[in-house]
C-alpha cells in the first residue's frame, strides 16, 4: 500500500511538533540508543545524511539530551526485534510503543513495560557513553560532508 502525499505531510508535520517539545523552557529528558549503522547506511545521499547527522550532533549534544550508540560488533540483540520508546511522566503510568515493520502498539501493561525496559537496560549495557556516541556521530558527519 503506498503512502499518499497528504500522509507524508501529516507525519512530517507531527514530527516537526514533536521536536518543539525538546526546545522548551523546561524540555524533558532524552534518552537514545541508535544502532551504531545509522551513522553509515546511506539514506537519501551523501547531502541528506550529512545534514541529518549535523542534526542528530545539534540535538545530542542539548544537557537534557543523552544518544548512545550501540555499536555494530555488539553481540546483544535483545533490541533487533523492534523500534521502542518508553515514556514515563510523574502524573501517568509508564507508557512503552513498540512498533514493528507494519505494527505499532501502545500500552502500560505492566507485562509489556517490564519487557522493554528488561530490553533497554540490556541494549544500555552494551552502548557507547554519550560523549563517545557524540564524537562518533560527528566523525560519521564530517565524513559524510567530504563526499558532497
Amino acid at each position: 500500500m503506498a503512502t499518499t502525499e497528504q500522509e507524508v505531510e501529516d507525519q512530517v508535520s507531527a514530527r516537526m511538533r514533536r521536536q518543539i517539545i525538546l526546545r522548551r523552557d523546561s524540555p524533558p529528558t532524552l534518552w537514545a540508543l541508535l544502532d551504531e549503522w545509522v551513522l553509515r547506511r546511506p539514506i537519501g545521499g551523501w547531502e541528506v545524511m550529512y545534514e541529518q547527522l549535523d542534526h542528530l550532533a545539534t540535538v545530542a549534544g542539548r544537557q537534557n539530551v543523552k544518544v548512545q550508540l550501540v555499536p555494530h560488533d555488539t553481540f546483544c540483540t535483545a533490541g533487533l526485534m523492534s523500534g521502542f520508546v518508553l515514556a514515563q511522566m510523574p502524573d501517568a503510568p509508564t507508557t512503552v510503543s513498540v512498533e514493528s515493520a507494519g505494527e505499532g502498539e501502545v500500552s502500560a501493561e505492566h507485562s509489556l513495560v517490564s519487557v522493554v525496559w528488561d530490553r533497554y537496560d540490556r541494549l544500555r549495557t552494551e552502548a557507547l557513553r554519550p560523549s563517545q556516541s557524540l564524537e562518533m556521530i560527528k566523525e560519521a558527519r564530517d565524513q559524510w560532508k567530504q563526499q558532497t
